[in-house]
């Protein structure tokens, strides 16, 4: 069996973990961390898997390496024999496993870290990674992740998913800045009560700002925060007030932060969905008890 795969010499565990190095640092010199030695060493590894295979596996842009399609194919096998490998190698020691989330800091601070005792297993550790739904559906292409909770619209459609919910958006405002108006109409809050935003998420942004227009509202924008929960501990100051995701509640007492309903928000929704790659559960079956825990615990 396996007759040409042993017909040569080139072909390791080794040189197939440089090779997956080589692309999670984006170059030679970076996953060699700056060691002369050990950057010749991985350029000669990659070079032999290039010569087993007798294709390349990156074409050089400039200063940027980029995988071929070949390279992308190898990329998969190699997770995914390196993934296998190392779960065989937890089950037979009985060592701890671990299972990755990605997420975004929102999710992870007001959904996914207040619902643990929900999930938690005692053999099983739980590693949480704070993404962007793109780079979320990346990882979980090539396994450097088992599961993500993003955005419904940012699935592929060969991912298995199941549907959390609805997260919606609502208007919070610190009653203290409330008092300084003798109406609080949510109109006159967004024109006078400076607001804390996000400048991160453009597609939010864009909708926000559109739905603004049409309602004929200027927003008050007066600081611009990278996160949802960096807008919110701007909001805690008590200076300001901030358009979060209804889950934000979870950290904002009712008797010091008021929600203002505003009619524009209503079509501000996102549908949230756990996501993960059919491989992923043929590699490690165990990892469905987990699915099943975050599939009841994690609704929003």
């Amino acid at each position: 069996m396996y007759t040409q795969l042993f017909s040569k010499s080139g072909l390791s565990l080794d040189r197939l973990r440089r090779f997956l190095s080589v692309i999670e640092q984006g170059g030679v010199t970076k996953a060699a961390g700056g060691s002369p030695t050990l950057q010749s060493q991985i350029s000669r590894q990659v070079g032999e898997l290039e010569s087993f295979f007798e294709v390349k596996l990156f074409r050089k842009e400039g200063k940027k390496l980029h995988l071929t399609q070949e390279g992308k194919r190898l990329e998969v096998i190699a997770r995914e024999l390196l993934n296998s490998l190392e779960q065989f190698m937890l089950d037979c020691s009985n060592q701890p496993k671990a299972v990755s989330i990605g997420a975004g800091e929102a999710l992870i601070q007001w959904l996914l870290i207040r619902r643990l005792n929900d999930i938690k297993l005692d053999s099983t550790v739980i590693r949480m990674e704070n993404l962007r739904s793109l780079e979320i559906i990346s990882r979980i292409e090539d396994m450097r992740l088992d599961f993500g909770l993003v955005r419904t619209d940012a699935i592929p459609p060969h991912f298995h998913q199941i549907e959390l919910g609805i997260m919606r958006y609502s208007l919070f405002v610190p009653r203290g800045l409330m008092k300084m108006h003798s109406r609080v109409g949510w109109k006159l809050v967004l024109r006078k009560i400076p607001l804390a935003t996000i400048v991160s998420d453009g597609k939010f942004n864009q909708q926000l700002s559109k739905a603004a227009k049409e309602a004929s509202i200027d927003l008050n924008v007066a600081l611009e925060c990278s996160s949802f929960p960096q807008a919110a501990i701007a909001l805690q100051s008590g200076s300001f007030g901030a358009i979060l995701p209804s889950i934000a509640k979870v950290d904002l007492p009712k008797e010091q932060f008021a929600s203002i309903s505003v009619p524009f928000l209503d079509s501000e929704i996102r549908k949230v969905s756990l996501t993960w790659h059919s491989r992923m559960l043929k590699l490690r079956p165990d990892c469905d008890i987990i699915r099943r825990r975050f599939t009841k615990a994690l609704r929003i």
